[in-house]
């Protein structure tokens, strides 16, 4: 992990997040690049002139770059006041046009994209339209998403809601390691089933990825097999029962997420004391 993207709005929740961007960089010893996409506004539904949109577009620069400015220096005054070691100043990058689809082309050049999300009412809704939905969907590297309520600190420990029956699930495992290994954080891959409906070959799947990964520490490296209720009960107790700093998902294909989680997650899930959690594109 060495480039990380971090797109902004100069929101509040934004410079949340990128407290966590910056402690990650600094554990890792990685570069930053702070992020602003604007769009011209359509407001008056008549199409301007090419020359109406360049005058549009270096006005909205010079001002994205005027805020982006400040961002930047109230981050080196945070750093100051955190008694931060890390000295290299984030990069900074204005563009102008659609803003999922910038991102994620830029994120291309990346290890690593980190995003805020803006607490309960749209984390209800981030698997189900908003723009970190759409982002998720789309960007071709580990995305991390972190609520507005959430508080940094030192991350231990990262709970991967693991599919034992899912290819894609069990090859993002190397993805995590490379994510995990810079910050000294143990990964912790959990398996759950309903009560009563574990299977021989969820069983067998077990042991094989185990016995994959056996060279590595066990502390840094687990795996657990667990019954809940329901999946999403069993994760939200596993959660708890592990201290988990961020949670982390593999995406397997498009509408995913509403299929797995739908209604029950948002509604349930993410109303609980909100966790950072970093999606992996199969």
């Amino acid at each position: 992990m060495k480039r990380i993207l971090f797109p902004t709005d100069f929101s509040a929740c934004s410079t949340n997040a990128f407290r966590y961007a910056r402690e990650m960089a600094e554990y890792a010893k990685a570069e930053i690049t702070v992020l602003h996409v604007y769009q011209m506004s359509e407001s008056t539904g008549v199409q301007p002139s090419m020359a109406q949109m360049n005058v549009f577009e270096k006005k909205e620069e010079t001002w994205f770059n005027s805020l982006m400015e400040n961002f930047i220096l109230q981050e080196v005054d945070q750093r100051v006041k955190d008694h931060s070691t890390q000295k290299t100043a984030p990069k900074t990058l204005v563009v102008g046009g659609p803003t999922v689809e910038t991102i994620v082309v830029l994120a291309e050049k990346y290890d690593l994209v980190i995003m805020g999300t803006h607490g309960s009412t749209e984390l209800s809704n981030v698997f189900l339209g908003s723009i970190s939905s759409k982002v998720a969907e789309f960007i071709p590297i580990p995305l991390l998403l972190v609520p507005s309520s959430a508080k940094y600190k030192e991350i231990k420990t990262i709970v991967y809601a693991l599919s034992l029956m899912g290819k894609g699930d069990i090859s993002n495992i190397d993805k995590l390691i490379a994510f995990a290994r810079p910050l000294f954080t143990a990964i912790k891959c959990v398996h759950i089933t309903e009560i009563g409906h574990s299977s021989l070959d969820e069983l067998h799947a077990l042991m094989l990825v185990k016995n994959k990964y056996e060279d590595y520490h066990k502390h840094f490296l687990l795996f657990k097999m667990m019954e809940g209720r329901n999946i999403l009960e069993g994760l939200k107790e596993y959660l708890v029962e592990v201290s988990a700093d961020i949670l982390a998902i593999g995406r397997k294909k498009k509408g995913y997420f509403e299929q797995v989680f739908g209604k029950h997650l948002t509604q349930s899930f993410f109303h609980h004391p909100l966790l950072p959690f970093i999606i992996l594109p199969n």
